[in-house]
């Protein structure tokens, strides 16, 4: 059954869904609030229409369903009353029933709490209260209509961002490409149902490592849209295209596809172990940083330009660097003033970290964050690296950083 949202309430008569099924979705929706909020191992909902009972549905796991379920039906017809605790042969803990004028209209049973050996009395102060409130709301069906109609808006909303979720966790690459002469790793952690950063790794014909870091500005089904479109371009155009051209055509694509508010950043850099550079092209991201060998100089890779998606007339330059044996490229989705603080404490004391320990550092030992953070750390293997060979082919047209050689 399909509710209207508020936006439309007072534009023209609407037919009224039934109560019963505004009092079942308001009924569902406290039972998960209260599941989670009591931490409870699980949770039942049922309600009740002329004597007739309904169960609607069960949060977490439940090994005696069909016991809990007769229970809730007897809270439901008045024969079980509500106080905990419960006798020690029933599987309920804790339970509820919903009244509005003066006749249930539904009930809400629940299981052992996760973390404690009992709930309190605070908790079952809690729950009856709650229940008292969500009673009063459904007395008034105006309100209470309203109310069903936002929740059902936001359950759509989270099953759209569970879809992004399932796309977004596509682009995380499933495994590494063994490179020669690199070791290389990175981890995304997201702070919420689907994340808002992407990163890959792919190895190009040529044995050059290329990786690919970036955020969208949201985390909606049609963010995950373009990064789908932004992971097949990239491993189209990677393979024939320098990489300033590249970022460019990217950019094109993404000002095609996005709607106004949505922008991308991008960090590509790719590393060419046969020719000891590296070259990249940083579009609106955080500098990702490089880490000298011999002096542990860190130097921010910058260049580049704006975010993907702002305008279809910006330009993307390209630049190259000398690599030597040891030095390390990081990258994150933090400011950089953050990663460049934790990268220069963890070197001093670890100065030979693999890229996998780097990385865990950046992501886990700085504390909880709110928002999604990603990051990766390429070092280059000084057994494999010598004196550093850097040729740049005829007719490349690419900025060498002259400044940032050891």
């Amino acid at each position: 059954m399909k509710f209207l949202s508020a936006s439309h309430y007072h534009r023209e008569p609407r037919p009224t869904p039934p109560q019963a099924a505004v009092q079942a979705v308001v009924t569902m929706q406290f039972a998960e609030d209260m599941y989670r909020l009591l931490d409870s191992e699980w949770a039942i909902a049922a309600t009740t229409d002329g004597g007739a009972w309904h169960p609607l549905a069960a949060f977490g796991a439940c090994c005696e369903s069909g016991a809990c379920a007769l229970e809730t039906r007897e809270l439901l017809a008045g024969h079980r009353e509500t106080e905990a605790p419960f006798p020690g042969d029933s599987p309920l803990r804790i339970a509820c029933r919903l009244v509005a004028g003066g006749r249930t209209v539904g009930a809400v049973s629940f299981g052992p709490k996760r973390n404690a050996p009992c709930y309190s009395a605070s908790d079952a102060t809690l729950l009856a209260d709650a229940a008292a409130q969500i009673g009063s709301l459904l007395e008034n069906d105006r309100l209470s209509w309203h109310l069903a109609s936002r929740i059902v808006e936001t359950q759509q909303t989270r099953r759209e961002l569970e879809s992004a979720r399932e796309v977004l966790s596509r682009f995380s690459p499933g495994q590494f490409p063994q490179v020669k002469g690199v070791d290389y790793y990175g981890e995304c952690v997201s702070s919420g149902p689907s994340s808002r950063d992407y990163f890959d790794f792919s190895r190009l014909q040529d044995g050059a490592l290329a990786i690919v870091m970036g955020r969208v500005s949201e985390r909606d089904v049609p963010a995950a849209i373009v990064l789908a479109a932004l992971q097949s371009a990239l491993r189209n155009l990677a393979a024939r295209a320098k990489p300033g051209q590249m970022v460019t055509d990217l950019n094109h694509l993404v000002c095609d596809l996005c709607p106004e508010n949505l922008y991308a950043t991008l960090f590509y850099a790719r590393i060419e172990p046969d020719r000891s550079a590296i070259t990249y092209v940083n579009a609106g991201h955080e500098p990702a940083l490089l880490v000298r060998a011999g002096t542990r100089r860190i130097h921010r890779l910058g260049a580049g330009g704006t975010v993907l998606g702002l305008t279809r007339h910006s330009a993307y330059e390209q630049a190259t660097i000398p690599l030597q044996g040891g030095e390390i490229l990081a990258a994150s989705t933090d400011e950089v003033g953050a990663s460049e603080e934790i990268l220069t404490g963890f070197l001093r004391e670890r100065p030979n970290v693999r890229a996998r320990d780097l990385v865990t550092e950046m992501l886990y030992e700085t504390g909880a964050r709110r928002e999604d953070r990603t990051a990766v750390a390429a070092r280059i293997d000084a057994a494999e690296r010598e004196a550093p060979m850097f040729v740049l082919a005829e007719g490349e047209r690419t900025r060498v950083h002259q400044a940032v050689a050891a």
